[in-house]
This record gives C-alpha cells, sequence and structure tokens, in this order.
C-alpha cells in the first residue's frame, strides 16, 4: 500500500482533484489534507473507528490551524508583486514558503497515517458515508455533491 501522502500527492495530479480540494477548503471550510487521507483508508480497506475519525480531525485541527493555514496566508500575501521589488525578490520567498506549507503538508499526512487503521472486516464504509461523517466532523457538512466530485474524479 502507498503512503498517505504518495496517495495525495497522485489523487491531485488527477484531473478535478485540486479544483475540487480548493472548493472545499476555500468555499466549505473543509480540510482537504484530511478528506484526501480519509479517501486513502478508504482505498487500503482500511477500518477508521470513530474515536480514530475525531482523533484525525483533532490533529488536523492543530497542524492546519497552527501551521498550515498561517503559512498558507503569508504565502497568498506575497501573491502581488511589490512596487519597489523589481527583482521579485518577493517570489522566491513566496517560493520557500509554499515548500514549507507542503512539507507541514507532508508532515500532517505521516502523523494521520500513523493512527490505528486496521484492514477493515468486510467491505467497509461507502466512500460517501465515510467522507459526509468526516465533513461533519470537522465543520458542518460539506454538501455531497461536491464529496461525489472528490469521489467520482479520484
Amino acid at each position: 500500500m502507498t503512503s498517505a501522502w504518495a496517495f495525495a500527492v497522485g489523487a491531485w495530479e488527477r484531473v478535478g482533484v485540486e479544483t475540487i480540494c480548493l472548493d472545499l477548503q476555500n468555499i466549505h471550510g473543509q480540510c482537504p489534507a484530511l478528506l484526501l487521507w480519509r479517501c486513502w483508508t478508504l482505498q487500503g480497506n482500511r477500518h477508521v473507528g470513530r474515536e480514530t475519525l475525531e482523533k484525525a480531525v483533532e490533529i488536523a485541527r492543530e497542524w492546519d490551524g497552527e501551521i498550515i493555514r498561517p503559512l498558507r496566508a503569508l504565502r497568498q500575501r506575497l501573491a502581488p508583486p511589490f512596487a519597489g521589488d523589481p527583482d521579485n525578490s518577493r517570489a522566491a520567498v513566496r517560493s520557500r514558503i509554499l515548500e514549507a506549507e507542503l512539507e507541514a503538508e507532508h508532515a500532517l499526512f505521516d502523523v494521520l497515517e500513523a493512527l490505528d487503521t486496521p484492514p477493515a472486516l468486510q467491505g467497509g464504509a461507502s466512500p460517501l458515508h465515510a467522507l459526509t461523517d468526516l465533513a461533519q466532523a470537522w465543520r458542518p457538512p460539506a454538501p455531497s455533491a461536491v464529496l461525489v466530485r472528490l469521489i467520482e474524479a479520484l
């Protein structure tokens, strides 16, 4: 089974996944890393019980709130060029912050992957049910239609 991070990187490269994940993040307040981790567990037929789901949400909230979102906000503030920056030094700094943001997401996936997710004894949860449970645990639920689009894109 591939690592959660490798799964997420591969998923991000699939047509439509990036757009769907960014919509889930920017419009619906969801955590794409957490959703992709759950998709990884589904792909590997891993069981995620209520306690593990709650622990995953707790971990992701801390990483997202304390590390990933602040890095993303800083990177986004650096997007427009400064008038007094003819060499576009700002772009180089922005690039380094993007690298740090991706490294933080990678670390989050590693921590989530280490959670206890034993093999499912039977077929496991349906993807829509699993993602809906996760989306509800993170914030008010994301629209089912968007979650279905993510499932279909993967």
